[in-house]
């Protein structure tokens, strides 16, 4: 099913999870090195925290196929759109997307336009940073090393983050949730710290 909306309205917040390790590597559970607290990890804890923040999934069409190697969507109660300017048979309750990403994000029905779960590979996550379209980032440490594999924020500009929660899971994992500030984030802040020195409580 192929989606083409016409008129833009406001946008989604969008959050981006990520399983990485001490020394900023995406966790590759096909590694060695990896694979041992790969199996530690309780996925169904972890998928629950991000459906619960999320209204709906937007996915790059190399993840989704990744993810459909069972023949099986993994979230069959989430609404999803796959992002691909290729044609591609997706099933239920997949959607098919040609539009730019931004488009996407301001054409989602109402129901929907509160959260999404922006789940792709790294090309698609540094779209989302370059155009100023992601808003949120969730990161689950891993406590290991990998000593090789991709950095996940290799090559990107000085990003600002704002702790929005921390939680520590099973197995010394510690999952951190952040606001990617935007420059009106920033100069706001700045407004604020020049005020309190100006008139001190």
């Amino acid at each position: 099913m192929a989606i083409n909306w016409s008129v833009p309205t406001r946008r989604a917040c969008v959050t981006v999870h990520a399983f990485l390790t001490l020394d900023g590597y995406v966790a590759d559970p096909s590694l060695p090195q990896t694979i041992g607290m790969w199996d530690k990890i309780n996925t169904e804890q972890c998928s629950a925290y991000m459906i619960a923040h999320s209204d709906a999934l937007i996915v790059g069409r190399h993840t989704y196929q990744a993810l459909m190697s069972d023949d099986e969507w993994p979230y069959p109660d989430s609404p999803t759109y796959v992002l691909t300017r290729r044609p591609l048979a997706v099933d239920h309750p997949c959607m098919v997307s040609d539009q730019p990403l931004e488009w996407l994000l301001q054409s989602l029905p109402a129901k929907q336009q509160r959260q999404v779960w922006l789940v792709g590979g790294r090309q698609l996550v540094l779209r989302a940073l370059q155009e100023n379209l992601l808003d949120e980032i969730v990161i689950h440490m891993l406590p290991i090393t990998q000593g090789e594999g991709q950095q996940f924020f290799e090559q990107l500009q000085q990003i600002d983050f704002d702790l929005i929660d921390v939680a520590r899971l099973a197995h010394g994992i510690v999952r951190m949730h952040y606001k990617v500030l935007s420059a009106e984030d920033l100069n706001t802040a700045a407004i604020m710290s020049v005020m309190a020195s100006v008139h001190p409580q």
